[in-house]
């Protein structure tokens, strides 16, 4: 009884957190979420992204190269046997252990400018980059927002389908007991039996096409099948006819300076003119300096000091040699010193041979390019190929993006129209269902008209919804090309 009462009160102290589970409703994403996770997942972003950064890299690389280097080089070498002394250059038969040390530096002086246009060019190449990685990231988000507008279409049509199939159930009930009553014929019934079953079926793909449509975000989104994404729905009117949209040539120099594949197509002309700049350099001849320091080492390196004796031998006018008369006149002079002095022989430190060996020399190169077997030429006709290449794609995009902007506009004007149609002929039809219903339900209308101007009414219902996104988001994509925002 005690483990019992025991277990019901660690149960009773658990239903808050079960109950705040069960509660918890999943997450809502919104079109804004849904682009901003796409941006962060997609391949394709994140290859532009690599694009970027190698174009930072090829940047860096470019200033750096005006400026000298430098490098510091270290060996060690043991020789044994006879071998020549690094220190005296003499031979000896000692085993003999050194070092070297040297620092180098050299840069160019003067290039034909290739050193700066270069990068110049680096920093072209580097804002194209940043420009399609802009514009990978503006097709990744339309194509959100073209998904996420296609669901909010399909549900909306899954709505109205649902709606249309539980009116048909309760007509359906309505006129079974009126046959069953005998107060109409059994015709009647069948007829409603088959629009049912036409409902039926229209609800059964309205859900189709909306599990599809999901299945496409979820693929753009690079999420698996069967993740369970809940869209936070906003509430979307009606939208205004606006027939007083502005011209295609205001909204195109609008797109002409904001789009990135443009900005794009301009970065990489300026790059390619640089280009040619830089192939021309090599005409011109190339001045550059260089300088380095060495100083080495030697194990056996060393010093010799002579001491002579305190007695100096004398050399007299008309005397034999080792005769030291004083009283004789003469100079006295040290002659073969060797004879009668001694050598010291010390080491020298490795700090001191360092800087007794210590040597520097700075140098000026001037290469004037004479005949490089056309090489020079052949890179200059390349470069402009390039650059014409460059101008031709620069002309296609700005084609590509004037028709577009066309097509958006006329779009947009063409489901404005088809819209405000629709809307009139939903009006009408509305006024004829509901008076069909009205015969109908007193005995005056048959079943056949009854369902005819039914399906009529729900026809013009499904297309009204299909007019009304595809309307809003032909307006949305007019509206980006014109340096909006993709907001609902």
């Amino acid at each position: 009884m005690k483990n019992l009462s025991l277990r019901l009160a660690f149960f009773l102290s658990l239903m808050p957190f079960l109950a705040w589970s069960q509660s918890e409703e999943p997450q809502k994403w919104t079109l804004q979420q849904l682009i901003d996770y796409a941006l962060e997942e997609n391949i394709q972003v994140k290859l532009a992204e690599l694009d970027v950064q190698t174009s930072e890299v090829a940047r860096s690389q470019a200033f750096w190269n005006r400026v000298p280097n430098l490098n510091a080089n270290a060996n060690q070498n043991y020789a044994f046997g006879r071998s020549i002394d690094p220190f005296t250059n003499q031979f000896t038969n000692d085993p003999v252990r050194s070092n070297n040390f040297s620092l180098s530096s050299n840069m160019t002086l003067f290039a034909g400018f290739q050193l700066h246009n270069a990068h110049m060019q680096s920093m072209a190449d580097l804002e194209a980059a940043r420009y399609g990685l802009q514009n990978t990231r503006n097709t990744v988000s339309l194509n959100i927002a073209s998904f996420y507008l296609t669901i909010l279409f399909n549900q909306e049509l899954l709505n109205a389908a649902q709606l249309r199939l539980a009116s048909t159930r309760i007509q359906h009930e309505q006129v079974s007991k009126q046959v069953r009553l005998g107060a109409l014929p059994q015709a009647n019934l069948l007829q409603l039996n088959q629009q049912l079953a036409t409902d039926e079926l229209e609800v059964t793909r309205a859900e189709n096409t909306l599990a599809l449509s999901q299945l496409n975000l979820l693929q753009a989104l690079q999420m698996p099948a069967d993740t369970e994404l809940v869209l936070d729905i906003p509430a979307i009117n009606e939208p205004t006819i606006n027939f007083t949209l502005p011209t295609v040539e205001q909204v195109f120099e609008v797109a002409e300076t904001t789009q990135p594949q443009i900005l794009q197509a301009e970065k990489n002309v300026k790059g390619r003119k640089l280009g040619v700049s830089i192939a021309r350099g090599a005409y011109f001849p190339t001045l550059s300096v260089s300088g380095n320091m060495f100083t080495q080492y030697s194990s056996i390196g060393t010093t010799r000091t002579f001491t002579p004796y305190d007695t100096p031998l004398l050399l007299d006018q008309g005397l034999p040699l080792g005769a030291s008369s004083p009283s004789q006149t003469g100079t006295a002079i040290p002659v073969f010193p060797f004879e009668y002095g001694q050598t010291q022989v010390s080491s020298i430190s490795f700090a001191d041979q360092i800087d007794l060996n210590r040597r520097e020399n700075l140098s000026f190169t001037l290469s004037i390019p004479i005949f490089t077997r056309f090489q020079s030429r052949n890179n200059v006709s390349n470069a402009k190929i390039n650059l014409e290449r460059a101008e031709l794609n620069q002309k296609n995009v700005k084609n590509q993006l004037r028709q577009t902007v066309e097509q958006a506009y006329y779009d947009v004007v063409a489901a404005a129209k088809t819209f405000d149609a629709v809307q009139k002929q939903v009006i009408a039809l509305e006024e004829s269902n509901r008076n069909i219903e009205q015969r109908f339900q007193l005995g005056a209308a048959n079943v056949v008209e009854y369902n005819q101007t039914r399906n009529d009414f729900n026809r013009a219902q499904s297309d009204l919804i299909r007019a009304k996104y595809d309307y809003i988001f032909k307006l949305k994509i007019l509206d980006f090309y014109q340096g909006k925002p993709l907001e609902l």
